[in-house]
């Protein structure tokens, strides 16, 4: 505001109502000349009209804002040469003014000043900005009145002290904030924080009352502090852990003085100082704040304590009710289930607040829909939130409620719930949709969203979407190749991996067409998963998936749970639900709105040091760009001018296409890239850096010689506050508030079966207990041999893979039946997914007097509810193995916390080296080795161990070699072989290329081993008795064996061998047909020992034991001759 304190010679109206504040009288006073002296002054201050007049907070009648123009006030308050009667009251008075204009005061012994007045003086980044950034007001004043006295006996010079009881005079005033100080609400709550004056300034009683409870209980939890000091604690400052710190500090300090007074409160008040927290504008509700928190905490008391038991399952939908007609900008919808015919049952609610509204229109661009699904309320409806990022990267809600399940209707009612009340953004507006598994793209665009890209959670996606979308079988074949393709940051990456994966499951030898199938789906929709097409999305703001709602549910459970984080203890009624719902939106409100005043301080400072820059282009540029843009904005756009200036040309060319001018921005540091091309000043460009955040690029700044205001959204521009709007919003039609409370319990009747129904005939079991219970039908086809008989006489459901078959078959033949019998169907599906919602067992309909129904679950469905959050399976792994040593952890350089029976931990330290057990390189494991993720790329991967997570490995190896593909030789040749093996080469991991059958009719299987580098050596053929011995392993230590024979190529042939000769590895032979074949024949008159070694059971060290003494020779070149002799018979 500026400065109306006369316009001609008319006092303007904040002047004469200054005026009116101050009492004058004439007052004597002995100066130190010991002189009386006669002079008029200032005697008194009309504190309370002062606030009642400015101050909105405290919803005074008399409140004329056109009253209060501060700087006005403050000329007319504090003038040069003015005399007061005290310093005392000076300072009162400057301190209220403060107080209500938004700025804190600072005494000295000769100046008043605001405390922000001079330069910084400290490095140190504090949450709401520096403190002193160089404002100019300031109050000198001098004493009227001065003592007289001698420093000591001795002294022959008289000194004087100031007495600031008696009269002091103003002697110069200077009531203008200058500098980076803006007086506001965010700068009154940043000073008090870092003077300490929300701390110094608590309240005597709220002190004595945590004095009491600490000296009785001993400490003093979060919870109940937050409890205690929240009345008075103004509504505008967040409650940080360093208040809850030093409010437990001051307490422990103020206990001696508690114990003094003996527990008497008027003792206790002497010795602390009081005070009154909500006397500022930090207490102040205005739009921006949102008048529905104001109205929760009040109307939550008033409906909680005016219904019994029953009722409060209702009392919710009055709680919504009054806070609507009361709030500006708050509206909610109830959802009902519209297949029920009668009376209205209640499925869910929503709501949305002013700045919900607000949020939704300014970054409704990219939106996060999930359902927390915890019983954090009695009705154990999922909490459901349309999530978004505000332009610091901070959580915003768009609105939020409880509904009955995670269903496509449900998601349909937000989506229309939000058509309706912000119709400034319409869903066709929003450009990205971001959802888990449970959305597409076409459910997406059914919602409303038309022209939304969908984008799946990347988190999700690899922690276990893509094993649901391929099966277990598919996802071990292909994980290699799906995981690159969706962190592909290109097209031709992702077309690379692709066409591998697509090769790789098209030369099976067993191909599987549902799994290509899925592939190809999976390529089809690459648009919602795969970075380098989200990339390409504008507005996708860096993100890969729905982080913002997952933020959004650990924020609520945290809050809920008084900041205990991984656990849920909360379970409340809607309505208290609801009210603590509000108040986190109000606590995020104030932790945004501090964050947005340290911004724009540092903002103002850098448009005051580019002021006084010299004044070229490119700082005029900027400081046009930091007028209007936030912060985050600005910091992009300095960048991207810089990068313009540095890196960058621009030139204009003929278009060869259209014979248009258009204008070429080049780069100088790297001439052979394209050039961007631009038609005309207004076109877009297309790179990912003006796409994350659909702002102005380096390409754009260079194209249009600087800022542009239109290349900028809403969203981008300088804001003081978060804001709330009532654009759309009309205020209800309301009801009488005496008929609004009032509802009954109705209990579902339970079901009887008449007695002629009983007796009908259906009742098949006849007899008493002591008889035993006979089956009328005599004639009984008996039990067959594979069916046991039950061991109790209960009744029970069907079986889970009955239900899977019954439904399955019903799916399958859905499409086939008429239309009349699909009805049918359709509505016991609807039915299943009601069973599914909320147990009927378990639950009772509780129905109100105006025509509502609920389903209210019992306590103990609800006690049955998971507490702990739902953690993917790396971390359950992980929460496992610390319940004992594990030796992997250590040897990855990591520490582990044992945790024994007897509940104590124990700290292991980790070693010092990381290897990799696979390629021997360090800072990662084998589960995590690109050596390893390499050869799956193309090969089937098995990993040979004793332990018995592997167990079945060694199994799957040998049917695998038993029926595996192979190659005919052409001609009679003979083939280099090795017979026999070292010890390296008989513990190195090895990749199986071919298998090939010779004229001859033995096998030879065509491998390379690999080193302890995981680098192959060159390929080598072994007999089929080497790689009997090879498969052969009995340690714990891993060994890995890569089958590359998946992939079929031309000329081979597969394999007839049955399905009971598979399990061992035996002679390999050739059948007339040419197909090779197994047998197993007596091997124990072989010429080579080693060459008989057939598999057993023993360990690989007695196996070498057991043999006769052979040659020391690494291999041998087998000759035709030596071949025939080592033939089997």
């Amino acid at each position: 505001s500026t400065n109306n304190a006369a316009f001609g010679a008319v006092e303007c109206p904040s002047a004469l109502f200054a005026k009116g504040l101050k009492t004058y009288g004439t007052r004597t006073y002995i100066s130190h000349d010991n002189k009386p002296h006669t002079a008029e002054m200032v005697v008194g201050f009309d504190k309370e009209k002062f606030k009642n007049t400015c101050l909105a907070g405290k919803n005074s009648p008399t409140y004329n804002p056109s009253l209060c123009n501060f700087d006005a006030i403050a000329n007319e308050l504090f003038k040069a040469d003015e005399k007061w009667e005290s310093r005392d009251l000076l300072y009162d008075a400057f301190k209220c003014h403060g107080k209500l204009h938004g700025w804190i005061p600072a005494l000295q012994q000769k100046q008043m000043s605001c405390n922000r007045f001079g330069k910084n003086s400290t490095s140190r980044d504090y949450v709401g900005g520096t403190l002193k950034v160089g404002c100019t007001c300031k109050l000198d004043i001098t004493p009227l009145v001065k003592e007289k006295y001698f420093a000591t006996k001795e002294s022959k010079k008289a000194s004087y002290k100031d007495i600031w009881d008696e009269p002091v005079m103003i002697r110069n005033a200077n009531c203008e904030h200058g500098g980076s100080c803006m007086p506001g609400k965010q700068n009154l709550i940043a000073a008090t924080q870092r003077a300490g004056g929300y701390l110094n300034e608590l309240p005597d009683i709220t002190m004595f009352t945590l004095c009491n409870l600490f000296e009785q209980d001993g400490k003093l939890s979060t919870s109940l502090i937050k409890k205690v000091v929240g009345p008075v604690w103004p509504k505008n400052k967040v409650f940080t852990k360093n208040n809850v710190f030093n409010i437990r500090v001051r307490v422990k300090r103020s206990l001696a003085a508690f114990k003094s007074a003996n527990g008497d409160y008027e003792d206790f008040k002497q010795m602390v100082n009081a005070s009154d927290l909500l006397s500022g504008i930090d207490d102040e509700v205005s739009l921006n704040d949102d008048e529905a928190v104001e109205m929760a905490q009040s109307l939550w008391a008033e409906v909680m304590n005016d219904v019994d038991k029953d009722e409060v399952l209702f009392s919710f939908i009055d709680y919504l009710e009054l806070i609507s007609v009361r709030a500006k900008g708050f509206v909610y919808e109830l959802a009902e289930d519209k297949t029920k015919v009668g009376r209205k049952r209640v499925v869910g609610v929503i709501w949305q607040t002013a700045t919900m509204r607000k949020n939704f229109e300014l970054f409704g661009d990219f939106i996060g829909l999930d359902m927390m699904k915890r019983g954090i309320n009695k009705l154990l409806w999922p909490y459901a939130a349309v999530a978004m990022y505000d332009d610091m990267r901070q959580l915003c809600l768009a609105c939020e409620g409880v509904l009955c399940g995670e269903r496509t209707d449900m998601y349909q009612f937000i989506a229309n719930f939000l058509a309706s009340s912000t119709p400034e953004r319409t869903l066709e507006d929003v450009k990205i949709v971001a959802g888990d598994a449970f959305f597409n793209q076409e459910l997406i665009e059914r919602l409303g969203f038309s022209n939304a890209t969908l984008i799946l959670d990347r988190w999700h996606l690899l922690d276990s979407g893509l094993q649901k979308m391929f099966g277990n079988s598919g996802y071990s074949k292909l994980s290699g190749h799906l995981i690159r393709m969706v962190e592909s940051n290109s097209e031709s990456e992702f077309d690379s991996y692709y066409a591998s994966a697509h090769v790789l499951l098209t030369s099976m030898e067993r191909r599987d067409g549902e799994l290509e199938k899925t592939l190809k789906k999976f390529g089809d929709t690459r648009k919602n998963f795969v970075s380098y097409c989200i990339a390409a999305i504008p507005g996708n703001r860096g993100l890969l998936g729905n982080a913002n709602s997952e933020q959004n549910h650990s924020s609520a459970l945290a809050y809920l749970n008084d900041g205990v984080k991984g656990k849920n203890y909360y379970c409340q009624h809607l309505t208290t639900l609801i009210k603590d719902l509000l108040h986190r939106e109000q606590w995020k409100r104030n932790k945004t709105n501090a964050l947005i005043f340290k911004l724009n301080q540092e903002l103002s400072i850098e448009k005051a040091r580019l002021s006084m820059a010299p004044a070229t282009d490119t700082n005029t540029d900027l400081i046009t760009a930091a007028d209007k843009l936030n912060n985050n904005s600005y910091q992009r756009y300095k960048g991207s001018r810089n990068r313009a200036d540095a890196e960058l040309c621009v030139s204009s060319d003929i278009c060869p296409l259209t014979q248009e001018t258009v204008i070429k921005v080049s780069s100088v540091k790297h001439p052979d890239a394209p050039p961007r091309i631009f038609h005309s000043v207004t076109d877009r460009c297309k790179c990912h850096g003006r796409l994350k955040e659909d702002d102005m690029c380096a390409h754009e700044i260079k194209a249009n010689g600087g800022f542009q205001i239109s290349f900028f959204k809403t969203c981008h521009l300088k804001r003081e506050c978060v804001e709330g709007s009532l654009s759309g919003w009309a205020p209800p039609t309301t009801r009488p508030i005496d008929e609004i409370i009032g509802y009954e319990a109705v209990s579902t009747p339970a079901l009887t079966v008449p007695q002629s129904e009983q007796e009908d005939g259906t009742d098949f079991l006849v007899g008493t207990p002591e008889d035993g219970v006979v089956n009328k039908h005599e004639n009984a086809a008996a039990l067959p041999m594979d069916c046991f008989p039950e061991k109790t006489g209960k009744c029970k459901p069907l079986d889970t893979h009955a239900v899977k078959t019954v439904l399955s078959q019903v799916s399958a033949a859905y499409g086939r039946v008429g239309e009349d019998l699909q009805f049918e169907m359709s509505a016991l599906v609807l039915q299943l997914q009601e069973l599914l919602t909320v147990d009927p067992n378990k639950s009772k309909t509780v129905i109100s007097h105006s025509g509502y129904s609920v389903k209210q679950p019992n306590q103990s469905l609800i006690s049955s509810q998971p507490k702990g959050r739902l953690m993917p399976q790396h971390e359950i792994r992980s929460k496992n193995a610390s319940k004992n040593v594990n030796r992997l952890i250590q040897n990855l350089g990591m520490k582990q916390v044992v945790v024994r029976n007897e509940a104590v931990e124990v700290e292991l330290n980790g070693r010092n080296v990381t290897h990799c057990s696979f390629c021997k390189e360090e800072s990662h494991a084998f589960t995590t080795c690109p050596n390893r993720e390499a050869f799956k790329m193309n090969a089937r991967e098995y990993i040979l161990s004793s332990n018995l997570k592997f167990a079945t490995n060694q199994q799957a190896l040998r049917s695998r070699i038993g029926s595996m593909p192979h190659s005919l030789a052409q001609k009679v040749e003979g083939l280099s072989y090795l017979g026999r093996l070292d010890k390296t080469q008989l513990r190195s991991n090895f990749v199986l290329h071919e298998a090939r059958i010779m004229v001859d009719k033995t096998m030879y299987y065509h491998v390379s081993f690999l080193n302890e580098h995981a680098q192959p050596g060159e390929k080598s053929w072994i007999s089929w008795d080497v790689m009997n011995t090879i498969i052969t392993h009995s340690n714990v230590k891993r060994k890995f064996v890569f089958d590359k024979t998946i992939t079929h190529k031309q000329g081979w042939i597969h394999q007839n061998v049955s399905a009971s000769s598979v399990g061992l590895l035996g002679v390999a032979s050739v059948s007339n047909d040419g197909n090779a074949v197994l047998s197993f024949h007596d091997t124990s008159k072989r010429k080579s020992p080693s060459s008989s070694s057939v598999v057993t059971d023993k360990p690989q060290h007695e196996q070498e034991a057991s043999k006769p003494s052979t040659p020391k020779r690494l291999y041998r070149v087998a000759s035709e001759k030596e071949q025939a002799l080592s033939k089997p018979s």
